[in-house]
């Protein structure tokens, strides 16, 4: 992926108020409300989450006032009181913890601009051996240091090269072409990292910034396909309850809480083919890994293309699906409102290939300030903790020689800190409660197993 990518135009299209009209485009904002004072709370209003018949509209995706916080929190409770079988449709709930994290890559010193005439020249760099000095190691990461439990959510910030999308592809395991320095470890909640590539791979996802779709499939379509993918066996949910009515409802519960129900039968389209706008394919992205229920998701500026209100709720989403249902998020995003960044329980910052902050959210811009540097009027937190690694950062005064400029610098001051004391007594917990191959590897593996249906 290339780190340099900025995000293009915002569709317009995209801030159109909501309508009943299932042919008129909504705002995925209209349904999505994580504040809800109307909530329904009590086990006597529970209903059938894949019912036909809603009592409450709230519950109905088809309905205007439907609200994607009430129906999973009337999912979980349906599950708990009625008898549904928990390791059918128990969500995996996994975290992931690093320590001297480490990853390389491999590449040529220098490369020509290929033409007809010179292509042969190529058949020489296919005989080289890949260990040879024309392919050297390049390092990316160096001694990285975290943890994020299950139902946590950890925004990764850094600029354009600073190694985000490598961090979020080693967590993932989508790591092809990647090297993961042999001492470095790497714990999903007690799950070895092999064991999670091979046992586990459909629990962890990572989702790039480019949108990658069937573009002659319709958004309807799509959905239908990825909701049916993850759907447990028929009857789980009662009797009248088939697999493929649970795939339909989860497919219109994602279409109502991103505001895709107006173009379900348009192609979703890439930038040959006609179909829905830019950001309407983002969302359709989004809702698509949604419905994959991984239990760690890796997000790469998965807000590209959506306006601030929209990228807001992106984030406000992803809180509800970790609060209700444990899953875990790592988010990496280049420019983050500040209503999306309060969202978050932790936040990393990476300048150079290197870690210089892990910690609370809410405590990282005291982190820097309490380092010399001072933040501009009006300037959001992710953009003060961004400038400090560029030339824009402001060094208060009488700091000027004190203040860390170069990667190793900020490294030697982090690992000094109170803060990086904390996060290694975090890593030292995490690890002591889930043992690499421990007892729960088996749960989750029981948990896997018993969801699967026959045909898979």
């Amino acid at each position: 992926m290339d780190d340099n990518l900025q995000p293009h135009p915002v569709d317009t299209n995209d801030t159109t108020a909501p309508a009943t009209d299932t042919n008129t485009r909504q705002k995925p904002t209209s349904h999505i409300d994580i504040t809800s004072t109307n909530s329904v709370s009590s086990t006597s209003d529970t209903e059938n989450p894949f019912s036909t018949n809603f009592v409450n509209p709230r519950l109905d995706p088809r309905h205007h006032d439907f609200s994607v916080r009430d129906w999973l929190a009337n999912l979980v409770r349906f599950t708990a009181s009625h008898g549904v079988e928990s390791n059918k449709y128990r969500h995996q709930q996994i975290g992931v913890c690093f320590r001297g994290l480490s990853v390389s890559g491999y590449g040529t010193p220098t490369d020509y601009q290929k033409t007809v005439s010179n292509v042969v020249l190529e058949i020489t760099s296919l005989l080289r051996p890949r260990s040879s000095k024309a392919n050297r190691k390049i390092p990316i990461l160096t001694d990285f240091d975290g943890v994020v439990s299950h139902g946590e959510m950890l925004l990764v910030l850094g600029r354009p090269g600073s190694g985000c999308s490598t961090l979020l592809k080693t967590v993932s395991r989508d790591i092809h072409g990647l090297s993961v320095e042999p001492d470095s470890y790497l714990n999903y909640s007690g799950i070895a990292p092999n064991v999670m590539r091979s046992q586990f791979r459909g629990e962890a996802i990572y989702m790039a910034e480019q949108d990658v779709h069937f573009p002659q499939l319709t958004v309807d379509q799509t959905l239908s396909f990825a909701a049916k993918a993850r759907a447990p066996p028929s009857g789980l949910f009662g009797d009248g309850v088939s697999r493929d009515a649970f795939a339909e409802r989860l497919k219109d519960v994602a279409m109502a809480a991103f505001g895709l129900t107006g173009v379900a039968g348009t192609n979703v389209g890439n930038d040959l083919i006609k179909g829905v706008s830019g950001g309407e394919r983002k969302r359709v992205s989004i809702a698509e890994a949604m419905l994959s229920g991984s239990a760690l998701q890796c997000w790469d500026n998965s807000t590209r293309g959506l306006d601030s209100a929209n990228a807001i709720e992106f984030c406000k989403t992803l809180k509800v699906a970790a609060e209700l249902a444990g899953t875990t998020a790592l988010v990496a995003l280049y420019q983050a409102p500040q209503a999306a960044y309060d969202v978050f329980d932790k936040v990393t910052l990476l300048h150079g290939g290197r870690q210089i902050y892990f910690g609370p959210s809410h405590d990282a811009a005291a982190y820097f300030e309490g380092l010399g540097f001072e933040r501009a009027p009006r300037q959001t937190t992710p953009d003060f903790l961004t400038s400090v690694t560029s030339s824009e950062r402001r060094v208060r005064a009488g700091k000027e020689s004190e203040v860390p400029r170069t990667p190793g610098e900020f490294v030697q001051r982090w690992k000094a800190s109170t803060a990086y004391r904390s996060l290694m007594s975090d890593v030292q917990g995490f690890e002591e409660r889930y043992p690499l191959d421990g007892p729960n590897v088996k749960e989750l593996l029981e948990a896997k197993y018993s969801r699967q249906t026959r045909s898979q």
